[in-house]
């Protein structure tokens, strides 16, 4: 992950690990947080939170928010951090959980809430672009039905 300087070029690289994958950052509204995940092969990925500054940001300053989660997104007053839980099928995610965000202290409080759930329609995890978006009074989601229909007929 990095900043590009649209006046000069300059480019400045915020997010980097040796032994695992970053994808997905999202800067807070405030600007003053970044949510992203991190995995290390073979394992599931993680939500990340870190503070945001135009330097290489060190992974002692990162903080786990939630296991086995990605696609993290903020709210457009940036009082919560959503994220979408992995479920059974590693390439599928059908919810969408919140967590309480303190910018005070960089830190998310309480348990998760479930802020969106659907059992026949899924967010398709492997296509890059398709992260949830927050705007002010609504949460955008590109959802299909990924299912397989299987016909039978008899051919006497």
């Amino acid at each position: 992950m990095a900043v590009i300087d649209t006046e000069t070029g300059e480019q400045i690289e915020l997010l980097k690990s040796d032994d695992m994958s970053v994808t997905n950052s999202r800067l807070s509204p405030d600007r003053r947080w970044m949510a992203f995940e991190a995995a290390r092969p073979g394992e599931p990925p993680c939500v990340y939170v870190s503070p945001f500054r135009e330097e290489l940001i060190p992974e002692s300053a990162w903080v786990v928010v939630e296991r086995s989660a990605t696609h993290p997104f903020w709210s457009t007053d940036g009082r919560f951090l959503y994220c979408t839980p992995r479920g059974p099928n590693p390439l599928l995610r059908t919810a969408l959980w919140a967590r309480r965000f303190s910018s005070a202290s960089g830190r998310v409080e309480g348990e998760a809430i479930a802020a969106y759930s659907e059992s026949e329609l899924s967010m398709p995890a492997y296509i890059s672009g398709t992260a949830p978006i927050a705007a002010p009074d609504q949460i955008v989601l590109v959802l299909g039905d990924f299912r397989g229909d299987i016909w039978m007929m008899d051919i006497r």
